[in-house]
């Protein structure tokens, strides 16, 4: 049984000593204070660990729970055990390295509360070391602060959106939805592991609604280096990810559906091979794998995904197959 009005903020916790402390204070300090905070720290190796004892320490009046793992399980299924642990009628999610606003939380639960939705969405803010960018949930912006319908209102929200479109994190959920419909993060996958579930809800949801809220902010490095090690991860758990999700769809026989998801997974990859090329990592292994799954998806998704794209690093794949 869940506790009515309380709202269960769950955070995966990995090495994060540089950013827990504002993170949990933007959370401490929140308009919406029926919260319980549950920390799940996958065994970090910094001090993380000890930031999050000590802040639990600090502040008695507000519920706080640390859940200590021995070995690394990664957010999504650390995400699980904070599901599994919580006790709200409502939950949301952060990563380690956000914070949001003063108002954030209480905006969405008031709505939610007088509308009766199944969940909200809002858009972010990217923060960067010195500047700061909104992102918005979708592409158009009339829908906004109106109430839709899952199933059709998902269109706009896949394929041409941002990927932030998609996070579990830029949200708050009834918990009688995700235990209707078995809300989980898949394992053994370490990076787009929302894309899932989050999808699964739109699926097998009502209504929800797309807030004017951008209170949610990113932390991003104005010039990212990425590692070898890292973009391969990304490759792999990229088609793991996609490939669970039009399996799922496919069972539900929406084309277009099934269309835009595509679409949305060819944006995924064009943005890792860009990071690639800017990069000037040029493996044959992860480009292997690239192809092996670009070829999987009908001609003319691709087609349609390249049309007046210029200098696509997939197109460019895609030439070298045809030649070879």
């Amino acid at each position: 049984m869940f506790e009515k009005d309380l709202l269960s903020i769950i955070i995966p916790v990995y090495n994060s000593d540089q950013y827990i402390d504002d993170c949990l204070l933007s959370l401490i300090n929140q308009k919406y204070q029926k919260i319980e905070i549950i920390c799940i720290n996958d065994a970090s190796f910094d001090k993380s660990s000890m930031i999050m004892d000590l802040i639990k320490k600090i502040y008695t009046d507000i519920r706080i729970k640390i859940i200590h793992l021995e070995h690394s399980l990664g957010p999504g299924n650390a995400r699980n055990i904070g599901l599994k642990e919580s006790n709200g009628e409502f939950i949301c999610f952060i990563d380690s390295d956000d914070f949001v606003d003063y108002e954030y939380y209480y905006q969405q639960v008031d709505i939610m509360k007088q509308t009766g939705v199944d969940f909200t969405r809002t858009g972010n803010m990217i923060a960067f070391s010195e500047t700061r960018k909104i992102v918005y949930p979708v592409d158009d912006l009339t829908i906004i602060n109106n109430i839709l319908d899952c199933k059709s209102a998902i269109y706009p929200l896949f394929g041409t959106a941002p990927i932030d479109s998609v996070s579990a994190c830029t949200g708050v959920y009834r918990r009688n939805i995700l235990d209707k419909i078995k809300y989980s993060f898949p394992q053994n996958v370490w990076t787009y592991e929302d894309r899932e579930p989050i999808i699964n809800l739109y699926c097998n949801s009502n209504k929800f609604i797309i807030l004017d809220c951008y209170g949610y902010f990113v932390r991003r490095q104005n010039q990212k280096k990425h590692s070898f090690r890292d973009i391969e991860r990304r490759v792999i758990d990229l088609f793991c990810v996609f490939k669970n999700v039009i399996k799922n769809v496919n069972i539900k026989g929406d084309q277009l559906f099934i269309k835009k998801v595509n679409i949305q997974y060819l944006n995924c990859i064009e943005k890792l091979l860009t990071d690639l090329h800017k990069e000037n990592i040029e493996d044959e292994k992860i480009l292997d794998i690239v192809s092996q799954n670009l070829i999987k998806i009908d001609y003319s998704i691709c087609h349609e995904f390249l049309k007046n794209r210029k200098g696509s690093q997939i197109k460019n794949i895609l030439d070298k197959v045809e030649h070879q």
